[in-house]
């Protein structure tokens, strides 16, 4: 299965990260200095017949944080373009919606700010779950997707590169806490099967 780098970018002064698998965009993000590049956070499966078995992942922005979604639900893209604040912005790949051996799950995580951080490194997945105070003040929301294991693309995941994702540190927090934005927590159901499409309610921004 053909395959495309998701490369990760951060911005030190709005602390939004950023995915993308467009090369053009890449390019532009880096040509502009604003967006610290941390690396290839994940392989997504390209748009290409062979494919369209798995699920789009959809990108979303929100005007108001800045902060990017990525989800493979369309129940949840509807319900953040239409009650939330975001924008459909394009699909960047596919995805798988359910867990299998041969594939790695990617990891999302939301802070106060708004800011979504999709991961599947076991290392950068641990920090971020870390002990409060130690977590870079991030709460993890689920599984997003999985994505193959063995996927072909020209760059290698972050997971087995030889070169570690580096996560930014976040806003401080002292600034989180005066965003206005507060997060509703979700707990996933006991017993039931990680997938993309019961995000739909993790979605929702209360405004103070």
């Amino acid at each position: 299965m053909a395959s495309t780098a998701a490369v990760r970018y951060f911005n030190p002064t709005t602390g939004q990260h950023h995915i993308t698998t467009n090369t053009p965009e890449q390019e532009a993000l880096e040509r502009a200095g604003q967006f610290k590049k941390e690396g290839t956070a994940f392989n997504l499966l390209d748009d290409s017949p062979e494919n369209s078995g798995a699920a789009k992942v959809y990108r979303l922005v929100n005007s108001q944080t800045g902060g990017h979604l990525l989800t493979t639900s369309d129940e949840e893209r509807d319900k953040a373009t239409t009650e939330h604040g975001y924008t459909l912005e394009e699909n960047t790949g596919r995805a798988f919606t359910q867990a299998a051996n041969d594939r790695n799950a990617v990891e999302r995580f939301r802070n106060t700010k708004g800011d979504y951080v999709f991961t599947s490194d076991a290392d950068e997945i641990a920090r971020l779950k870390g002990k409060p105070g130690q977590d870079f003040g991030y709460s993890y929301e689920g599984t997003a997707f999985y994505t193959p294991k063995d996927a072909t693309s020209p760059s290698s995941s972050a997971a087995s590169s030889s070169t570690a994702l580096t996560l930014a540190m976040p806003m401080p927090l002292i600034e989180l806490k005066h965003s206005g934005i507060l997060r509703r927590p979700v707990k996933p159901r006991s017993g039931a099967t990680p997938s993309a499409s019961r995000h739909h309610d993790q979605v929702p921004l209360i405004r103070q």
